[in-house]
């Protein structure tokens, strides 16, 4: 016997995303400790899970990375950071030239 989840949740406007997210607020609102069962579940869910959720996304795409391919990846990366930058500093420089305060 078939459980038709993806069938009921097709016919459901943006069901995929809306149930869970609706299911989680009833969880939440009516049993708030049902999610403290350990350190790593208990911080994911937290106020402050965004530093949970990043530590784990960068350990598994570490961990799907071989050790060759490592220097072209970080020459992108490097790339990467160094063009923001210079795009972030090139703005700041050209607003604080735009808006400059007068001597006195």
């Amino acid at each position: 016997m078939q459980i038709p989840i993806k069938k009921t949740l097709d016919k459901i406007p943006g069901g995929l995303m809306v149930v869970p997210l609706f299911l989680g607020v009833l969880t939440n609102t009516f049993f708030p400790q049902f999610l403290k069962i350990g350190s790593f579940t208990t911080a994911l869910f937290s106020k402050d899970a965004s530093s949970t959720i990043l530590a784990c996304f960068m350990f598994l795409i570490g961990s799907q990375i071989n050790f060759k391919l490592a220097p072209k990846a970080l020459k992108k990366g490097a790339i990467l950071i160094t063009g923001k930058f210079i795009v972030g500093a090139g703005i700041g420089l050209g607003v604080a030239a735009i808006f400059r305060l007068p001597e006195y």
